[in-house]
């Protein structure tokens, strides 16, 4: 869901980038892009057992932007063989048992803005990810919250080709969680000295089943539950 370091945020990138075009030592750069490098390489070992499990990595606002314009997120998804996004990924999965099959079309995000309560959180996805009428599964992370939200289904007409009536869309919103600890015993962190609330530390989970209807079509069913860790 993007950040996989918490090494800078866009605002300190800016001012830095202002800094490189105003004459700082060349050593400077190549000093902060090396040391960029050593937790991409950490996180790369991380990821390595479980690479075959990985769809795709997006960009994030907490990593490195390298002086050949390429980025922390970028370099681990070349390297580990993984798909690379800037912006949004689309994912369709066709799942077959037997005879029948039907898609299940994710959308990951990660994520812009937020809200200062659980309410507004939850209104910023509902915005940003509403127009995608047939998505199933919304992802998005950012603001360290961790929920999983079952909307109302949306209704697909048909479009006299590929199905001959009204399709039920099945749609789930999350917020993705986070793995950085917010308040640490002995450390004053970012989020202490700002008074923000603690992040949620965990992932969601999705289960997806086919389901037949009684007039014999198949759809996918989806549940999903935020794990605490």
């Amino acid at each position: 869901m993007g950040d996989l370091v918490d090494f800078t945020n866009t605002r300190t990138r800016k001012t830095l980038e202002i800094a490189f075009g105003s004459g700082v030592v060349e050593s400077t750069r190549t000093d902060l892009d090396d040391f960029a490098d050593q937790k991409r390489l950490a996180v790369q070992e991380l990821l390595t057992p479980i690479s075959s499990t990985i769809l795709a990595v997006m960009e994030g606002n907490h990593g490195w932007t390298y002086e050949d314009n390429t980025t922390l997120d970028q370099r681990v998804a070349e390297r580990l063989g993984f798909d690379y996004a800037q912006g949004l990924i689309a994912i369709r999965l066709t799942l077959v048992y037997g005879k029948r099959q039907a898609n299940l079309h994710i959308l990951a995000h990660h994520g812009l803005g937020g809200g200062a309560t659980a309410g507004g959180d939850l209104n910023n996805l509902l915005r940003k990810f509403g127009p995608y009428a047939n998505c199933n599964i919304a992802l998005s992370g950012h603001t360290h919250r961790l929920y999983v939200h079952h909307d109302n289904p949306s209704l697909l007409l048909p479009d006299g080709a590929t199905y001959d009536y009204t399709k039920q869309a099945d749609r789930h919103y999350a917020r993705t969680g986070s793995f950085v600890r917010g308040y640490i015993p002995g450390s004053t962190t970012y989020v202490e000295r700002t008074l923000l609330p603690p992040t949620s530390l965990g992932y969601v989970k999705f289960t997806v089943k086919l389901h037949r209807d009684r007039r014999d079509h198949t759809s996918v069913r989806v549940s999903g539950q935020a794990i605490e860790v």
